[in-house]
């Protein structure tokens, strides 16, 4: 269950505006409803200077959210899929199809990053203490999610002109660009689930996240510090920490997306009674 904040308790409306219609609130008692599109004042005083009931926020950014947040868990999903599909015989082994698949769960995690990277509307973002640091760390993680779908052109031409040697560079750099982006993924999922009122699943899909990538950042450079032969249960034991963090991490998407979805419910179900009051 979402928690909401007692229209009581918000702040009065000095200097603030609508987050649905953008009209002025000012003088306004936070029980007042929008003159303009009928919106309670306390939901925009609230989403304005608390910050932490999604339930309160415009339901269309809470939907898109939650919306990233499932394209995520399908993307965290998708090997669990192509493992299944190999294990049946039934997936091409071609190139061209290998390819095609790498693009797809790529493509997936990109479009999630870019969805649950959505600025939150209204003027909340302007005020709120650390919201550039948490700019700059959303803005990594589309830039990180996005480089590995740019090494495919390259893989590609580089297995058709069989010169893999000139571009081998160029491909690992841009795919070890996806190593940061479990972290940055759930410190901004983070923020989103201390505003559903959980704490402790907020905290778990840091952990979850920034575990991951450590122990993907710690097996790439086993795997080019050591040498074919050397540091095999190393990197077999790291390995198997990073699965193991792989699945906490899916289930905490999962989890997460439940909840978000819960709150873009709740949003559309109070944006529908302010509209039922005017």
């Amino acid at each position: 269950m979402v928690p909401t904040i007692d229209a009581s308790a918000a702040p009065p409306a000095a200097g603030l505006s609508c987050i649905r219609c953008g009209y002025d609130l000012r003088g306004l008692s936070p029980e007042s409803p929008c003159p303009e599109c009928g919106l309670a004042v306390h939901r925009s005083a609230v989403a304005a200077t608390h910050g932490q009931v999604l339930a309160d926020c415009p339901p269309r950014w809470v939907a898109t959210v939650a919306a990233g947040a499932a394209v995520l868990a399908a993307a965290y999903l998708s090997p669990f899929a192509v493992i299944a599909l190999n294990a049946a015989d039934l997936l091409d082994q071609s190139r061209l199809a290998r390819l095609l698949v790498l693009l797809l769960m790529l493509a997936l995690h990109a479009g999630g990053a870019i969805l649950i990277a959505v600025p939150e509307p209204g003027p909340r973002r302007r005020r709120v203490r650390g919201t550039a640091p948490n700019r700059l760390g959303t803005c990594a993680l589309v830039l990180c999610s996005l480089a590995p779908i740019a090494s495919l052109p390259l893989i590609a031409y580089a297995e058709v002109g069989g010169r893999w040697e000139d571009h081998a560079t160029q491909v690992l750099v841009l795919q070890a660009a996806m190593i940061p982006c479990p972290a940055l993924m759930m410190w901004r999922l983070r923020q989103l689930v201390l505003r559903l009122g959980r704490p402790r699943l907020a905290e778990h899909a840091v952990i979850a996240g920034t575990a991951l990538s450590v122990a993907a950042a710690t097996i790439a450079v086993m795997s080019l510090r050591f040498s074919r032969n050397e540091g095999v249960s190393w990197i077999a034991g790291v390995t198997i920490a990073a699965g193991v963090f792989y699945l906490w991490s899916t289930w905490t998407l999962l989890t997460i997306t439940r909840g978000l979805r819960g709150a873009a419910r709740e949003a559309r179900a109070a944006w529908r009674d302010a509209d039922a009051a005017r």
